[in-house]
């Protein structure tokens, strides 16, 4: 380890699965396979406390560390005591810092918030993804966030709840869309959504169809800063038909235009 000025101090360790600094850098924590391990970083002295494996650990505020594996709880440095949370053991794998006490954890498939007094799971399945690349909360711990090798999900911390999925669209831009309809992007970015009204690949229509009512400047700031927009109307309440023009040939050879709708069967927003 070297500070600032360019002291050193040297650690030894092996196989070290997880390592964290307290916010105040006075403290280290590691875990090899034979023991969580603190160390002072003033005064050298080094504790150990023997757990079941950790793969990830973050400190919160407290003196405190939260840590994510085959022990999942919550560890007070001071006390050398833990607050294990038995239904979580051996099912968390990564672990990032929230506000306050809370933290945000992810597991195969899972993820999740937790705090003193709340926690919420959700099945990334039930959102059509399984792979997560990491997870983490906004500070004021108001919004949980995840990244998948296809999409970034944003999601209410306390219930887990998901407010709206980000998609990167090539290299540069991007587009967002809440469950209820709203979106925004990129100008190329949305350019390249469209509504679907049936099960058919040809089965969209152009995202200027529902523009005025949809459409939402400035929506992923609105949503990190903690802020919840909502749609005036959810886009499967309204009225979905499409109004278009029929031609037809009459007897005398002339052509006959009729006005006709066609119902949208459903609406999706990528």
């Amino acid at each position: 380890l070297r500070d600032a000025v360019g002291q050193e101090q040297k650690i030894e360790a092996e196989n070290v699965l997880a390592l964290a600094f307290d916010p105040e850098e006075t403290t280290l924590a590691w875990y090899p396979y034979d023991g969580l391990f603190l160390r002072d970083l003033k005064t050298g002295t080094v504790r150990r406390r023997e757990v079941s494996p950790i793969y990830d650990m973050v400190f919160i505020p407290g003196g405190k560390i939260w840590l994510a594996g085959g022990i999942v709880g919550e560890y007070d440095v001071a006390n050398n005591s833990l607050l294990p949370i038995k239904d979580l053991m051996g099912k968390v794998n990564r672990v990032a810092p929230g506000s306050g006490t809370q933290a945000a954890f992810s597991a195969p498939k899972t993820i999740g918030s937790i705090g003193l007094d709340f926690r919420c799971m959700r099945s990334m399945q039930r959102d059509g993804n399984g792979l997560l690349n990491g997870v983490a909360l906004t500070p004021d711990g108001k919004t949980l966030l995840y990244s998948s090798p296809d999409n970034v999900g944003i999601y209410e911390a306390k219930n887990c709840d998901l407010l709206a999925t980000l998609y990167p669209v090539g290299d540069t831009d991007w587009v967002i869309a809440t469950p209820d309809g709203l979106f925004d992007g990129s100008d190329a970015g949305w350019t390249q959504a469209a509504w679907r009204f049936g099960d058919k690949l040809s089965d969209v229509v152009p995202m200027e169809s529902f523009f005025a009512d949809f459409y939402h400047p400035g929506l992923l700031a609105e949503l990190i800063r903690g802020e919840r927009p909502k749609a005036n109307a959810p886009a499967k309440d309204l009225d979905r038909r499409l109004t278009g023009v029929k031609l037809t040939g009459t007897a005398d050879g002339a052509l006959r235009s009729e006005e006709h709708t066609s119902e949208l069967q459903s609406l999706t927003n990528l």
